[in-house]
């Protein structure tokens, strides 16, 4: 069967690139090997956000017995129940994404897609049936895969990735956390709030490093406070089994250690999916496709989106690169704008990033203005108990155009999006503290930030 456009791969870049094509007027496929949504909504953002939701109950229950709220008898725990609403949330969204498919006459293929590099890609299923998927342009959606360290005893029995770990459905006692990236963070969060001894192993000297200074700082003392032990600057020599469980060895200045767990969770990082794109002979670079800023592959007609292409691993990126694919596909002209990406972290409290960290800003020859506010001096997070952060604006004292937001506290997931939508246009501080920001409201913080950079903050003490 001849397509105007097929995309290998469903997960949030595949199947936005498929539906934008067929907006477009084309006749449109879709490949994938495993389920319709890809690790987004199977194996990642979406059902750790499920099981983040359960989290956050349990803060405020907690947080209620302060405010005279009072729960008669024990509270119970049941995580299998937990884990059944998130497969029930993971479950209702596939289905809408098939819905969306099909309603947009998307043809869809279950199996693993091998590309020829002649313009049509073989399609075997579970069963070992073959079918043929011509087309004009080709879209590669592939996605990535938990990384694996090459370490000994990496494979045992009881190390797992957090695709493996999603589907537990009782809590470890002992849970070894391997990386201190997002991933491990919000793993971190979920299973100690339902009893597990958590044990993290960071080879960097901050939890989430790539984020702004403070907030990976930050990070670490709420870690510390959920009762997280913190092994920084330490690496994995090996893993054992033990008749206990795992025992892991460590190496860091302070000498060499074993951790004794129950699980080990491995969290380093992810790699590209290109098996099957062997024929296509594609440049690539550490292994993910190269692309150009119009996220044509060195293929002629071949486009790559998403985490397969090693820019930033984020769903919201993969579905944006999938709409400029689409209509590049389909003979416009667009380009993609990598330089203001929001990102996020579901702890608790959690955090919003979008731009330049103050390091980053500095190395780069701004002359930079920082502004910070706390929540602990912002009347709506007093008023619920969200006092937990810190809201921080990046910006060039020449210019005062924003450079970087950097939240860490409640509704920062949300708020960064104002952060976003400044830079996009072009945004300064004065723009932020002239917007009438609603009171009571957290947003209100990101407004004092702004202040705070000229010293200006309404709610804190001059300095």
């Amino acid at each position: 069967m001849y397509y105007d456009v097929a995309v290998l791969g469903a997960g949030p870049g595949g199947y936005v690139s498929a539906i934008r094509a067929a907006q477009l007027g084309a006749k449109t496929a879709i490949i994938e090997k495993n389920k319709i949504g890809g690790t987004c909504l199977n194996v990642g953002c979406i059902p750790t956000k499920a099981l983040m939701k359960n989290v956050e109950i349990l803060h405020y229950i907690d947080a209620g017995k302060k405010r005279g709220i009072k729960i008669d008898g024990a509270l119970s725990l049941d995580y299998s129940k937990a884990v059944k609403a998130k497969d029930k949330a993971v479950k209702q969204l596939v289905s809408g994404v098939e819905g969306l498919l099909a309603s947009n006459g998307i043809d869809v293929y279950s199996g693993e897609g091998r590309a020829d590099g002649k313009g049509a890609i073989e399609v075997t299923d579970a069963d070992g049936k073959k079918e043929t998927v011509e087309y004009g342009k080709l879209i590669i959606a592939t996605g990535s895969s938990p990384k694996m360290p090459p370490i000994e005893g990496a494979h045992l029995e009881g190390v797992v990735t957090s695709e493996e770990l999603l589907s537990v459905t009782e809590v470890p006692e002992r849970l070894v956390i391997v990386g201190a990236g997002v991933i491990g963070c919000e793993f971190a969060t979920v299973f100690s709030a339902y009893g597990s001894r958590i044990t993290m192993v960071e080879m960097l000297e901050e939890p989430v490093a790539m984020m702004d200074q403070d907030i990976s700082q930050y990070m670490g003392g709420i870690l510390e406070q959920e009762g997280v032990d913190l092994k920084l600057g330490c690496q994995v020599k090996g893993i054992e089994k033990t008749d206990g469980g795992l025992k892991v060895k460590v190496s860091g200045s302070g000498g060499d250690e074993e951790i004794e767990g129950d699980m080990v969770l491995i969290s380093i990082g992810r790699a590209p999916n290109t098996a099957g794109l062997e024929a296509l002979e594609l440049k690539t670079e550490r292994g993910f496709v190269t692309v150009n800023d119009k996220l044509e592959t060195s293929a002629a007609g071949v486009y790559a989106i998403g985490d397969v292409t090693g820019k930033r691993q984020l769903a919201h990126v993969a579905s944006e690169m999938g709409v400029v694919a689409a209509e590049n596909a389909m003979g416009e002209n667009k380009t993609m704008d990598l330089s203001i990406i929001p990102s996020c972290i579901y702890t608790i409290p959690e955090v919003g990033s979008v731009g330049l960290s103050e390091r980053e800003a500095s190395e780069q020859g701004y002359d930079v203005a920082v502004g910070r506010f706390p929540l602990v001096a912002c009347g709506k997070a007093v008023a619920t108990g969200d006092t937990d952060g810190i809201f921080k604006i990046i910006s060039d004292r020449k210019t005062r155009k924003i450079l970087g937001a950097h939240l860490i506290g409640k509704s920062a997931t949300e708020l960064v999006a104002e952060a976003a939508a400044y830079m996009k246009m072009g945004g300064t501080v004065d723009d932020i503290v002239d917007t009438i920001h609603a009171h009571p409201t957290i947003a209100e913080a990101v407004a004092e930030a702004a202040r705070d950079i000229d010293n200006k903050t309404i709610h804190m003490p001059k300095k």
